[in-house]
């Protein structure tokens, strides 16, 4: 009698590789979401995304349109202080849930070297740029254009680099609650561009 084919046993070891894939998948992604910061996760670890690109998160597609520079917030009347300027990412959002989703201002961070912290949210959570209120809601299925507002100094040109970090949030079982629990917000994709680029 012939030893088995050699066939099943590669089926096999296939197998194992992927559940060691998933598995530590599932752990790379536990421990970014257990850290929350875009400041604490390796930048290069995470996908690059292009201006204009969809970024479909648990509850909101985001799609990054503009960085740039300006002295007037979007919707507001009033000039920046002498020496600051206003750095805005516009973007638009789109709740894909059934339901009300509060995953605003924690959409997008930016990182400006020596000059925005990662950590750092936007001044004014997001904006609606027709009227300058504050949006701190997305209704399900309607897209809501936006901008994400850091105050900067003037030393801020078009050009420099900036990385725009995109954040999500995850369910995961927490026994102290009867109902899901999410994770606080995690960087899950990043766009490298220059301020001024899509505008």
């Amino acid at each position: 009698m012939t030893d088995a084919p050699a066939t099943p046993a590669r089926a096999r070891g296939r197998w194992r590789v992927w559940a060691i894939l998933g598995t530590a998948v599932v752990v790379v992604v536990g421990g970014i979401a257990a850290l929350g910061g875009f400041n604490d996760v390796p930048v290069t670890s995470l996908p690059k995304l292009q201006l204009g690109d969809t970024h479909h998160g648990n509850e909101v597609d985001t799609v990054v349109t503009s960085v740039y520079l300006t002295t007037r917030i979007p919707g507001q009347a009033y000039d920046a202080d002498e020496g600051t300027q206003y750095l805005v990412v516009a973007a638009t959002m789109l709740n894909t849930t059934d339901g009300t989703s509060t995953l605003t201002d924690e959409l997008v961070r930016v990182l400006l070297e020596g000059k925005v912290s990662a950590n750092d949210g936007p001044d004014r959570g997001l904006v609606d740029p027709r009227t300058g209120s504050q949006v701190t809601f997305l209704q399900p299925g309607i897209p809501v254009d936006g901008v994400f507002v850091w105050e900067v100094d003037d030393t801020v040109k078009d050009g420099d680099a900036i990385i725009v970090g995109l954040f999500d949030h995850f369910a995961m079982d927490d026994p102290r609650f009867s109902d899901t629990a999410y994770s606080t917000p995690t960087p899950t994709a990043r766009i490298l561009t220059p301020i001024g680029a899509g505008r």
